[in-house]
């Protein structure tokens, strides 16, 4: 069954193209079905109310046959299968952001759902690459987060026997955290391979850092019998800004 000379599906991926197109998605695009249209058009005199695609699958067999026996038979094999079973659409991005590949593959499935086919659909290209890797990232950055949230609540609130102190190892691990990813988002910075790493390394400075801050706040505390007194605070400040400084630069 060769299956994308099927008409009816070719004017599945035209109309899904023209929707596209209409809602301002895309720049342009082009298909097996453009080709069809354009082969068609060209047998029937080349007016343009014959840009269709023919209404059998015979019909569209003669207009790729057609093409093969052109001065570029090869340029067939870019959109579609030698079997006929798997066909490629290409989409013109009017802008590469990760924001507007999102916003395409949301109107494709609301186009596909409305206008259900047998086909399924797999994503390809640099812009699809990027938008799944940030939102990889994007989830194991989180995972790391509340992962050491947890395990800094759990580790002071143990080492001191005090959900109190477990609280406050939370607050300080959390602050300069906060921070950074907060400058991340207020400044813009485009989510890539360094800003990964670099939020990695934000966890990794700042879990041992507020440990040893602890215990330290822990000591004074010890010696001036309360965490309300001015000495015990000035440190935390101190700390807390000198570990933000330090991973900010």
């Amino acid at each position: 069954l060769e299956l994308f000379k099927d008409p009816a599906l070719l004017r599945h991926i035209a109309g899904l193209q023209d929707h596209l197109l209409g809602q301002g998605l895309i720049a342009k695009s082009h298909s097996l079905a453009d080709i069809v249209k354009g082969v068609h058009q060209m047998r029937l005199g080349g007016r343009a109310r014959e840009r269709t695609i023919p209404v059998s699958s015979i019909a569209v067999g003669h207009c790729l046959s057609q093409l093969q026996s052109s001065g570029a038979p090869q340029g067939l094999w870019h959109f579609v299968t030698r079997d006929f079973k798997k066909t490629a659409v290409r989409f013109q991005l009017r802008n590469r952001g990760r924001a507007d590949m999102e916003r395409l593959q949301k109107a494709v499935q609301s186009y596909t759902s409305s206008h259900p086919t047998d086909m399924e659909i797999n994503w390809a290209g640099s812009p699809y690459i990027d938008a799944a890797w940030h939102k990889k990232v994007l989830q194991s950055m989180t995972k790391a987060l509340v992962g050491s949230l947890i395990v800094m609540f759990l580790g002071m609130t143990l080492l001191f026997r005090s959900l109190r102190w477990g609280l406050l190892g939370i607050t300080a691990l959390g602050f300069p955290t906060a921070v950074v990813y907060g400058a991340v988002g207020l400044l813009n910075l485009r989510l890539g391979v360094h800003m990964a790493i670099y939020s990695v390394l934000t966890l990794a400075m700042s879990v041992p850092i507020t440990i040893h801050y602890l215990l330290r706040v822990r000591a004074i505390h010890t010696e001036v019998g309360s965490l309300r007194r001015g000495a015990v605070m000035s440190e935390a400040a101190e700390r807390a800004m000198a570990r933000v400084l330090v991973i900010l630069v």
